[in-house]
């Protein structure tokens, strides 16, 4: 079993095991919260009623006491007049205990007896309540807890701490003046145990899912297992074979070098002897007055001019194979340029939609027009091959100050912020070309062109809404730029 397979098994089992727990948790967590709110919900309907039916009769008692010790609270007989009221107020509900406490954080009543005469003032839930009127509610288990029928087991439990509002509201509990606060013990076992059932029907469901994904990716990973086995034996022999190859291309170019050399310098040895001669017949042409002279004379430089050029050619011909590009600068009908290349783009690409607004620019720069060609080819070439489903491109050319502006904008697939930066870094392709065909070379050679003419290239770009391409040119060349002088460093095609 090939080492992929290995590490699926157990990176998988991980995943799904981690997947399913926090899915398990997520789901619970959710339904503690539904269930938390329902109860908050029913406490709050429970003390908006006790506020209006209950809290009128004992309100006098409870503000009146202040700070007091439980035994002192227990043996008034207010304190059997409130039990009476808060065990009929909470018959048939699931309410397990019920207390009161006054503003000055005693708790003047209690179900479970004991705990009158507490002291919660510094409790933050009561603070929360009785101070800013919040409603403050918390889940618990209880192992055993004492409720208005006496112990209990095992029981989940919402308590929530409820503002008593009464003062300057015919409404009761909407009031806008706090005078206690009752805290509500519900009962939600029963709650809790259609969430746990849910949760497990859930797991089963989960378990089913995960089993049968589990399997078909098995397959899947082990016939891909035997396909990179095969493919890297494949590439052991095709790497082999490759190294022989480039072996003998080195050769090939060491070889072709060297007879260019050679021709060059071969052919150059008797042009230079026959220029020569040339030279010393024209001197000589005083001694010698003769038409014919003159006429041979001529015949000779213009040959030798002409095999000079043609050595020139096949030289550069091989600075261009090794990546060298001569700028020829001369004045350019830039309009006339764009609409031949959106002509030729549009015999390619019949179903876009290629528009041109060049009213506003310049009629005429100084460039190279090959050069600046193969620029606007290019820029137009990605803007229909990123558009695929907006398949609209707009070519936009205006002037500002003494620079010519171009705009190409799509709305295609568009470029991430953050790759904007490398975008025409030789071979970097943005992530939201992946599946689209490009080396990762064009807007590299669309940078050195533009800067060979001494202008700017940039983008702008929203993934998702296209992007737009701006070519700055200057109208007139700089001096140092006008004559081809040096041999400028680029690509000679484009992708």
């Amino acid at each position: 079993m090939h080492g992929v397979v290995r590490f699926y098994v157990l990176a998988s089992a991980v995943v799904l095991i981690l997947l399913s727990g926090l899915v398990i948790y997520l789901t619970r967590q959710d339904g503690l919260q539904h269930v938390v709110e329902a109860a908050e919900t029913q406490n709050i309907v429970l003390a908006q009623s006790l506020a209006n039916s209950v809290w009128p009769q004992i309100s006098p008692y409870v503000t009146m006491v202040g700070q007091a010790d439980g035994d002192t609270l227990r043996s008034r007989w207010e304190t059997e007049l409130i039990d009476q009221l808060m065990r009929s107020a909470a018959s048939n509900l699931p309410v397990l205990k019920i207390k009161v406490y006054n503003l000055a954080g005693t708790t003047v009543y209690s179900s479970d007896l004991a705990q009158i005469g507490a002291d919660k003032r510094d409790h933050p839930a009561f603070i929360a309540a009785a101070r800013e009127g919040r409603v403050q509610s918390k889940y618990s288990f209880r192992e055993r807890f004492l409720s208005f029928d006496g112990p209990v087991a095992d029981r989940h439990v919402v308590e929530s701490y409820l503002p008593i509002r009464l003062s300057g509201d015919s409404g009761g509990a909407f009031g806008p003046e706090i005078d206690g606060v009752f805290e509500i013990y519900a009962d939600v076992t029963a709650n809790m145990a259609h969430e746990e059932s849910k949760i497990f029907r859930l797991l089963a469901i989960l378990a089913i899912v995960f089993a049968v994904s589990y399997a078909v990716l098995f397959l899947v990973a082990r016939s891909a297992s035997k396909v990179i086995g095969r493919q890297y034996s494949e590439l052991e022999s095709k790497a082999a074979e490759l190294e022989q190859a480039l072996k003998a291309q080195v050769e090939y170019n060491d070889l072709h070098r060297e007879f260019v050399a050679m021709a060059s310098h071969e052919f150059r040895t008797p042009l230079t002897i026959i220029d020569g001669a040339a030279q010393s017949i024209t001197r000589k042409i005083e001694t010698h007055p003769t038409d014919k002279i003159h006429k041979r004379c001529s015949e000779i430089r213009q040959a030798v001019m002409r095999m000079t050029g043609l050595i020139d050619s096949t030289l550069s011909a091989e600075q261009l194979e090794l990546g060298k590009v001569r700028m020829e600068p001369q004045p350019i009908d830039l309009p006339n340029l764009l609409t031949q290349v959106r002509d030729r783009q549009q015999r390619i690409s019949p179903s876009y939609r290629l528009t041109l607004d060049l009213q506003d620019l310049p009629a005429e720069i100084e460039g190279d027009p090959q050069l600046l060609e193969q620029v606007f080819a290019n820029l137009l070439s990605n803007a229909v091959k990123y558009s695929a489903d907006c398949q609209e491109v707009k070519i936009t050319g205006t002037r500002d100050g003494g620079q010519a502006v171009v705009k190409v904008r799509d709305c295609g697939i568009g470029v991430s912020p953050d790759e904007l930066p490398r975008l025409f870094q030789c071979y970097f392709r943005a992530r939201t070309s992946i599946g689209v065909a490009g080396t990762g070379i064009g807007l590299h050679i669309v940078k050195r062109f533009v800067e060979m003419h001494g202008g700017t290239v940039s983008a702008d770009s929203i993934k998702g809404a296209g992007s737009v391409f701006t070519v700055r040119l200057p109208i007139r060349l700089g001096q140092e730029r006008r004559q081809p002088a040096g041999e400028q460093n680029a690509v000679a095609a484009a992708a």
